[in-house]
C-alpha cells in the first residue's frame, strides 16, 4: 500500500463490516434499538481514520464488542473509551464528542 496516501474507513472495510455484524447481534440479544444504520462504525468526524494507530484502535473496539464489554482501552493512550453498545444502553447523546456515538451522522 501506498504510505504516502491517507488511509480511510473504506480501508478498515473487513473489521468494520465485522464491527457492525457483532454490534448488531449484542442489540438483538439485549432487546435494544438501533437508533440508526450503521451505529457501531465510528463517524468519520469522530474517529481519525488515517491516524496510525486507527487499526490497532479498531481491533481493540471489535474485540470488546466481541466480549460484549461497554468499554476497551485505547492504544495506544491506554485511556477507557465506551463503546456505542454502552451509549446505545445509555439511551442519548450527552454531546461530549465521543468517539463511538451512535447517535451523530454516519
Amino acid at each position: 500500500m501506498d504510505q504516502s496516501r491517507k488511509m480511510s474507513a473504506e480501508d478498515f472495510k473487513e473489521i468494520l463490516d465485522r464491527i457492525e455484524v457483532v454490534g448488531e447481534a449484542l442489540i438483538e440479544a439485549q432487546g435494544l434499538k438501533l437508533p440508526m444504520r450503521r451505529a457501531f462504525i465510528p463517524s468519520k468526524d469522530r474517529f481519525n481514520y488515517s491516524d496510525t494507530n486507527a487499526k490497532a484502535r479498531l481491533e481493540a473496539y471489535l474485540d470488546s464488542l466481541e466480549q460484549g464489554s461497554d468499554f476497551y482501552f485505547d492504544v495506544p493512550t491506554g485511556f477507557l473509551v465506551m463503546t456505542a453498545l454502552k451509549h446505545i444502553k445509555r439511551g442519548y447523546c450527552c454531546n461530549s464528542g465521543c468517539r463511538h456515538c451512535p447517535y451523530v451522522d454516519r
